[in-house]
């Protein structure tokens, strides 16, 4: 019960660092849950804000993600989601960080 209280509040001390929305569109979020991870190159830079949406033309579904102030992504970045661990936890992954 302590390590999940100590995971748990530490979660949410990373979510109060100054953070940049950023929405993304995605033919498919399976598995994508409010507050999982957004990755690169395995090391969390954000997460994701709330669970996912379907979008306003109804062919794919928004996600809202918030990144670390300090990761800065270019415009032409690309994302995937992906999964880790025994459990399959699921996150969205930094595919292609352009530039």
């Amino acid at each position: 019960v302590i390590g999940i209280m100590a995971y748990r509040f530490g979660k949410m001390g990373e979510q109060s660092r100054e953070t940049y929305s950023l929405l993304l569109e995605l033919p498919n979020a399976k598995g994508i849950l409010k507050n999982s991870d957004v990755q690169l190159a395995g090391a969390r830079i954000g997460y994701v804000a709330d669970k996912p949406r379907i979008s306003a033309n109804v062919s794919s579904v928004v996600v809202e993600l918030k990144i670390n102030s300090t990761v800065k992504l270019p415009r032409e970045t690309t994302f995937q989601v992906g999964s880790s661990g025994l459990l399959g936890d699921v996150f969205v992954e930094v595919a292609n960080r352009a530039g």
